[in-house]
């Protein structure tokens, strides 16, 4: 049985999906580990899988809907250097640039490529807000859990809203410089919120 090209496709992508969902999640709670907090990892999984895979699948939504191939591609290198950040600074300082949406189109507008851009920073403020919300009726180790998948989307959005290449803030910052203020804003409001609460 011969494979096409759009099969492999979707199988290298998924590969490449469950790989860096593994390699951020052991990144990010490799602080919790060498803290003996391994009741809080089951969290940072959550979190990888909502601020990190959502993040790309929106991408890849908005760029299909435009009738344009996109697929998600990972960055070894990038990889890499997550767990190297995590192990050396104890996991206190996180490397958060595991791969990304690519396009395979020859042309496009660059409405179009902002509005990609946009999608994957937006996916991560919404979800951060929303945690936030839900932070208010809760305590105990629900507490844990939602403080920790809200602070890891705010980081997500803030790291991928600098102005900064391959960064999705280099993309909206292009298009708009008005449209990356009010994303940027509205990342380091959300992150100074966690990081202070």
């Amino acid at each position: 049985m011969y494979w096409s090209y759009r099969q492999y496709s979707r199988v290298r992508e998924l590969l490449d999906f469950i790989i860096s969902i593994l390699v951020l999640s052991f990144a990010f709670s490799y602080r919790y580990i060498i803290q003996n907090q391994f009741n809080l990892i089951p969290a940072v999984i959550i979190a990888i899988v909502t601020s990190f895979a959502l993040h790309e699948l929106a991408h890849r939504s908005i760029a299909r809907a435009n009738g344009i191939y996109a697929r998600y591609k990972a960055w070894y290198l990038g990889l890499l250097l997550a767990l190297i950040f995590a192990i050396a600074t104890q996991g206190r300082f996180l490397f958060a640039a595991p791969g990304a949406v690519v396009i395979y189109s020859t042309w496009y507008m660059p409405e179009i490529e902002a509005l990609i851009a946009l999608a994957g920073p937006v996916t991560n403020i919404i979800i951060g807000f929303v945690c936030l919300v839900l932070l208010i009726p809760t305590h105990g180790i629900v507490y844990q859990y939602i403080r920790i998948i809200g602070s890891i989307n705010a980081f997500i959005a803030l790291f991928n809203s600098l102005p900064l290449p391959p960064l999705d803030g280099y993309r909206v910052f292009k298009s708009s410089i008005v449209r990356w203020v009010i994303i940027f804003l509205f990342s380091i409001f959300l992150w100074i919120i966690y990081w202070f609460s």
